[in-house]
């Protein structure tokens, strides 16, 4: 009986989306939507175009992505505390 390997993620990947969810906060900053393209993303993210489309469809995509894990970061913090019957969130900072 030999267990199943516990599967890891692989940090190259996280790498890829950490560089590029960071270059679309950075780009957001300075330009307005319509003026970032998907070659500024991956020049700012130091990835290459293919490797941008291996990932997402669209920047569109990127920034949903972004939206969704920034979501989870603020679920993750939230506790649902039992008070009378219902849930109160409440935020760990």
């Amino acid at each position: 009986m030999s267990a199943t390997p516990a599967i890891r993620p692989d940090r190259r990947i996280d790498r890829t989306q950490r560089a590029l969810t960071g270059a679309m906060l950075a780009l957001l900053q300075e330009r307005d939507w319509a003026e970032i393209s998907v070659q500024a993303l991956c020049d700012r993210a130091d990835v290459a175009r293919a490797t941008f489309y291996a990932r997402f469809d669209s920047k569109q995509d990127l920034l949903d992505t972004l939206f969704r894990l920034t979501e989870d970061e603020v679920r993750a913090k939230v506790q649902p505390l039992r008070a009378g019957g219902q849930l109160f969130p409440v935020l760990h900072w």
